[in-house]
């Protein structure tokens, strides 16, 4: 397990583009623990700050086991209306365009204090197994950059039956310079990194309701 966390941590930093010091906290294994936990169901967050280009950068990687396939999962990645309930303070999530191999989705996310529309791109690799996403500047964006990736792998499974997979999911977001950075940066990366939990509960839900009208349809 060890060995399939540290390879997992590699190639998500390499997929986010950035120079290996940026994110090199975030290739240091798994520890025992840290791995135990895991296979407990808990997410390990290793949180990051990154200055690049005159940008500030908040967020970090994430791990967590999910019970479904790669083949459920990239089925939720690509339903679009989904993302309003796997990303946290999101009020909407459209479809724009799909270019090449790109799919574009303006995103309107806020709460009582802050509030902004964006839109990202997201590639698929051929496999199906990772996901990268980033922020159209080309776009009308009211933050500044935002990065990030998710990776799927399939597991052993523990339950006969229950299928496992280790979903690694990193980001790192740019909001602009403001009272908004100044107050409540830490709550936004503590945001963005529950994303792995909220991913927990909608594939929970939807996957219990498939599996139980596929079961009495037999």
């Amino acid at each position: 397990m060890r060995g399939l966390i540290a390879r997992s941590t590699l190639i998500a930093v390499a997929a986010v583009a950035f120079p290996p010091p940026a994110l090199a906290q975030s290739a240091t294994p798994l520890t025992a623990p840290e791995n135990t936990r895991l296979m407990r169901g808990e997410t390990i967050e290793r949180t990051q700050s990154v200055d690049r280009n005159g940008r500030h950068y908040v967020g970090g990687v994430t791990y967590t086991v999910l019970d479904a396939t790669p083949h459920e999962l990239d089925a939720v990645f690509d339903d679009v209306p989904s993302y309003e309930t796997i990303l946290p303070h999101t009020k909407s999530a459209r479809l724009v365009a799909r270019i090449d191999d790109d799919v574009l989705v303006e995103l309107h996310q806020g709460n009582a204090l802050v509030d902004a529309t964006y839109t990202i791109r997201l590639r698929k690799d051929p496999n199906g197994r990772e996901i990268r996403f980033w922020l159209d500047g080309a776009r009308h964006h009211d933050i500044e950059d935002a990065w990030g990736f998710f990776r799927v792998e399939p597991l052993a499974q523990v339950t006969p039956g229950v299928p496992r997979v280790l979903v690694t999911y990193g980001i790192l977001v740019d909001v602009g310079p403001g009272i908004v950075r100044t107050l409540f940066e830490s709550k936004i990366r503590d945001s963005m990194l529950s994303v792995p939990q909220r991913l927990r509960g909608y594939v929970g839900k939807t996957m219990r309701t498939q599996r139980a009208r596929a079961a009495t349809a037999r």
